[in-house]
């Protein structure tokens, strides 16, 4: 990976292989269901599937405000056994090479007020390969300039199998008594789950993860500070009496109660971690 998708990629913190692995979907988009083409509704985005005909780029013109600019249009109609809908791409002079006519594609779009596929995401076709980005559970990730959820699907499906690879650091008892998917499945499923179960369990198992780690965190730090000393203070009972007398009112039994728990830990040879509210 060079150029501009490695500079997008460094974007989004990615610079190894676990990097990209750990880069998790903010959602999953349901593409699983085909529509037939005489089903598709206006401003109903659907997954269609059928054969490319009559595919050509040609420059044609774009109203604005400041007047007219050219534009670059891809046009072309799909069908398939119900029906056919019109389609189009700008500025993607290449698809007319790439999906020449007789291509079989899936798109994905909206069907607008003309009753056309504008700039719809478009996979070929290819027999006894799983489609990537319909079909599934399509994971939808964080992006940056040049690189797209496209890409990082494309990209992360290259990696996958390195989830197989992880070490798994939960002992077998907590797993089981916590009903827990392992580690690299959960990876791999939420990424390219089979269905919503699995998608749940990863999600489940990760948010595990999350958690028990801030707290094995917090209790590092607590061990941590249980090795510190500190100089034990000696404060008699006499100095705290004439203390209290010398105030110009009276303690509140909570007050009283708080007194004493810091006298305590003051005596002792550990620093004092205690928050004082009131």
């Amino acid at each position: 990976v060079r150029g501009t998708v490695a500079r997008g990629l460094a974007r989004l913190g990615i610079v190894t292989v676990r990097d990209l692995l750990f880069h998790f979907p903010r959602r999953h988009d349901d593409r699983r269901i085909l529509t037939p083409l005489r089903d598709a509704r206006l401003g109903q985005t659907v997954v269609v599937r059928g054969v490319l005909t009559d595919i050509r780029a040609e420059q044609s013109f774009r109203r604005y405000r400041q007047g007219t600019r050219p534009v670059l249009v891809t046009s072309a109609r799909i069908t398939d056994r119900t029906g056919t809908l019109p389609v189009r791409w700008f500025h993607q002079r290449y698809l007319e090479k790439t999906l020449p006519t007789g291509t079989e594609v899936y798109l994905v779009g909206a069907v607008n007020e003309a009753g056309e596929l504008v700039a719809p995401e478009v996979e070929r076709v290819h027999r006894g390969r799983t489609p990537l980005h319909v079909g599934r559970l399509v994971p939808v990730y964080p992006e940056a300039r040049g690189v797209s959820s496209r890409m990082l699907r494309y990209l992360i499906s290259l990696v996958l199998p390195v989830a197989a690879t992880l070490r798994e650091y939960l002992p077998p008892s907590i797993r089981e008594s916590e009903q827990l998917l392992d580690f690299p499945s959960a990876v791999a499923h939420i990424h390219f789950p089979d269905d919503e179960i699995l998608l749940a369990r990863a999600r489940e198992r990760l948010a595990f993860d999350e958690l028990f780690l801030l707290q094995l965190a917090a209790l590092v730090r607590k061990a941590a500070r249980g090795m510190e000393t500190a100089p034990a203070l000696d404060v008699s009972d006499t100095t705290v009496a004439d203390a209290i007398r010398a105030l110009p009112f009276s303690l509140t039994p909570s007050q009283v109660h708080a007194l004493r728990s810091i006298l305590h830990d003051v005596a002792q040879s550990l620093p004092m971690a205690r928050l004082l509210a009131g």
